[in-house]
């Protein structure tokens, strides 16, 4: 999901980036236990306007995981 587009893509390449910048906007994580969703980075909050956290990262914290 964080692959990024790259510097030469071919047709196939480009139109599955640009599907996903749709996609991305609905997705969110299913969380089990939430040790492989990252805290601060990815959609894993149940809110329709805001899947997202949009705190202030604290220092040391950067990695934290949702299970944290």
């Amino acid at each position: 999901m964080d692959a990024k587009l790259g510097h030469n893509p071919n047709y196939v390449r480009r139109s599955i980036h640009a599907s996903y910048v749709v996609v991305r906007g609905v997705f969110r994580w299913r969380s089990r236990d939430g040790s492989q969703i990252k805290s601060w980075y990815d959609p894993w909050i149940r809110n329709n306007e805001r899947a997202h956290a949009t705190s202030v990262v604290p220092v040391g914290m950067e990695n934290m995981m949702v299970s944290g």
